[in-house]
């Protein structure tokens, strides 16, 4: 058909075209133009298309190597990367990302529904699910956080899963690292991690279990935290339970530790330690099971019980009862003193401020010296009040009011008594005989 323009033509539709027809190229307008006027098939065509197009109606679709898109790309289906995958800018995804490679852009990434990647390198993400061999980013929020290793100044989610995570700051309601967890700042409501390094601040208002070891900064937890070794300059807790650890404050009503605590102010309800070194000791209760050796100050508000032996070489102030075998100060203040073997002080050293003191045998190694009253039981001959080490039915004693009685050898030797009848106003000696 001769003389007839390309517009007079019918449309050809795909099925139409056979790979051998021949097309001639009147005007070329992309990138070659030595195709003008030269006759070509379209199977030729196709593959020559295939550098530099794809087909939007994915009806045998072409496959590029190398696409530039200088305006905007709008993908109405899903979106498949089998190899590495860069954007300049920001990118927004209104379904699923599944990259089989690796997923970089310099700007902000949306998804609506999830990413699934063997490396994210973002600087912003925000989606439902983010799941990926290792990440870099500034800020990543998601519900559902699932990687090998992650990078993050800000991480947000409800669930972080992970083997070695690094986080700026972040929020997470539950954390679970199989390695290892490095935090300048976060607010967690559950850790789980086998190491766990704090070199900022973290707030953990559930459960924390640490396998491995703990180093902290600053890290306040209202559940439980438990670690094999724990290192920190600053910790409040409800519950502590550790194998060994150093802090330089602890705060916590409860701490449980194996193996040995040391710190320079440690206060908390209830402790439990093998051994403990310590500044500034505070607690509400306190239970030694063996020897103790404090060099700093105790302080003790509610009941202390040492079954072992305990020196203190600086003081001790207690508000509620003290018990053991063996207490040695240098100074002291104490309510109550019971069941104490042995109550001892230094030559310079004091001990005072007893209401009460309950106890078998308690032995003085020095003077004794007694500013108020000295009150006594009133015994017997044979059981005098006031005896002797070497001669205990020896003494002084009181059986009756207004009498003073002397005993040997366990006999009523002298009375003292007040005077009546006749003898009103004097007193009465009476030695009597063997």
């Amino acid at each position: 058909m001769p003389n007839r323009r390309i517009t007079q033509f019918p449309v050809i539709l795909p099925p139409d075209i056979n790979d051998l027809d021949l097309l001639t190229l009147v005007h070329v307008f992309e990138i070659d133009p030595a195709l003008r006027n030269k006759k070509i098939t379209f199977a030729n065509f196709r593959t020559y298309l295939d550098q530099y197009y794809i087909n939007v109606n994915e009806v045998d679709p072409f496959i590029p190597g190398n696409v530039i898109i200088s305006g905007y790309l709008t993908v109405s289906g899903e979106s498949n990367f089998e190899n590495v995958v860069n954007f300049h800018n920001n990118v927004a995804f209104q379904k699923n990302v599944v990259a089989s490679g690796n997923f970089n852009t310099s700007g902000n990434l949306n998804v609506a529904s999830g990413i699934t990647a063997t490396e994210l390198d973002i600087t912003q993400i925000n989606t439902t699910t983010i799941e990926a061999a290792s990440g870099y980013f500034v800020i990543a929020n998601g519900t559902t956080t699932d990687f090998a290793s992650g990078y993050f100044d800000f991480l947000s989610g409800t669930n972080v899963t992970g083997d070695f995570v690094d986080i700026g700051s972040g929020t997470i309601s539950q954390l679970s690292v199989t390695q290892f967890l490095d935090v300048t700042s976060g607010n967690f409501d559950s850790l789980v991690v086998n190491d766990f390094t704090v070199t900022g601040s973290a707030t953990i208002t559930g459960d924390i279990n640490v396998t491995g070891n703990l180093q902290l900064n600053s890290l306040e937890a209202t559940g439980t935290i438990s670690g094999a070794t724990i290192t920190g300059d600053l910790g409040q807790f409800n519950q502590l339970i550790t194998q060994s650890g150093t802090f330089q404050n602890i705060y916590t009503n409860n701490l449980e530790a194996t193996g040995t605590i040391s710190g320079a102010t440690i206060t908390g309800d209830l402790g439990e330690f093998n051994q403990i070194n310590v500044n500034n000791l505070n607690a509400s209760g306190l239970q030694f099971s063996g020897d103790q050796n404090i060099s700093g100050t105790l302080t003790v508000i509610g009941d202390l019980f040492i079954s072992g032996e305990s020196y203190f070489a600086s003081g001790i102030s207690i508000t509620g009862a003290v018990s053991g075998q063996t207490i040695l100060a240098q100074t002291g203040v104490i309510r109550t003193l019971t069941g104490v073997q042995t109550l001892s002080g230094t030559s310079s050293g004091t001990i005072t401020g007893f209401d009460t003191i309950y106890s078998d045998n308690v032995r003085i190694s020095n003077d004794l010296r007694v500013n108020g009253k000295g009150l006594f039981s009133s015994g017997t001959a044979n059981a005098p009040s006031i005896s002797f080490i070497n001669d205990q039915n020896t003494g002084f004693y009181n059986n009756l009011s207004e009498r003073i009685s002397a005993s040997c050898n366990g006999t009523k030797a002298i009375t003292i008594e007040s005077g009546t009848g006749n003898s009103e106003g004097r007193f009465v000696l009476t030695i009597w005989s063997a």
